[in-house]
């Protein structure tokens, strides 16, 4: 009896792990996936996916649509120069993406009206989210899967390193004529440049759109080289005075494959498009 009872137990332990895992469309916005999320059940929203967030963020001028409360205030910093403010919402939320519920985040307001994109941005999933699901960006057929048993097969195993609340892998930077540039670089899918670092070479330009003001900058191009995978001739600038958003690997680099973060596992999944 006590065999079948446990059988049972794990049978529906299985049965409610699987329904957990979920696919769903994304836009590609600026190489940013963007995913519809709703909030203690409400209507629809648009979500960015952004290993590059340490927070999960609400556009500030859906806080009393939602029936949210505000909290105390506080200050994150984003691409550009300077603080942002923001105010915490008291309480926790839940989120759910198709059929998947994930509750319990902190959620924090801010400006979104300035990042830029082209349709509108709602709020962001960032660090406590990822935390907690091995997530697969399909940047090609415009899908997010939400699943560890789905990491796509063939995909090479890169080890990523968890620094603070941010990913950080290890690249080279290969630039005509000079010296490749061997670097460790955040991972920020919620960023649609290709690769940042402070010695990248080209024309001069602003760099820095989204949250903070924009600096001056270069950008150009190199090839890059991620895992044993080389990919030439993509977007490179330079410029950023967030000592993070210096050296980066964005949406436009990410894109080239399908991409898989196991932040439990410090491991993220590369498949070549």
């Amino acid at each position: 009896m006590r065999k079948f009872l446990a059988l049972i137990v794990t049978l529906l332990f299985v049965v409610h792990a699987r329904a957990a895992a979920v696919s769903v469309p994304a836009k590609l916005r600026d190489a940013v996936p963007i995913v519809e999320v709703r909030i203690n059940g409400s209507g629809p929203l648009w979500f960015a996916l952004d290993t590059g967030s340490s927070r999960m963020l609400i556009d500030a001028s859906l806080v009393d649509t939602l029936g949210l409360t505000r909290g105390t205030p506080d200050s994150i910093h984003g691409a550009g120069a300077g603080a942002v403010p923001v105010t915490r919402i008291a309480g926790e939320v839940s989120f759910t993406i198709g059929t998947l519920t994930s509750r319990g985040h902190e959620l924090s307001a801010v400006d979104l009206s300035r990042i830029g994109l082209r349709d509108r941005l709602d709020g962001i999933l960032g660090y406590d989210f990822l935390r907690r699901h091995v997530i697969t960006i399909d940047y090609a057929r415009g899908q997010v899967t939400i699943d560890p048993d789905a990491i796509p097969r063939g995909s090479r195993e890169v080890p990523i390193r968890i620094d603070g609340k941010w990913p950080f892998v290890t690249g080279t930077l290969l630039q005509a004529r000079r010296t490749p540039i061997h670097d460790t670089f955040l991972i920020d899918t919620g960023s649609g440049d290709a690769v940042d670092h402070p010695r990248a070479l080209g024309r001069p330009t602003s760099v820095g759109h989204g949250l903070g003001e924009p600096v001056p900058g270069r950008v150009g191009n190199a090839n890059f080289e991620l895992a044993g995978f080389l990919v030439e001739n993509v977007a490179v600038a330079s410029g950023s005075r967030s000592e993070l958003g210096q050296r980066l690997i964005g949406g436009g680099l990410l894109s080239h494959f399908v991409v898989t973060f196991d932040y439990a596992k410090s491991k993220m999944y590369l498949l070549r498009r």
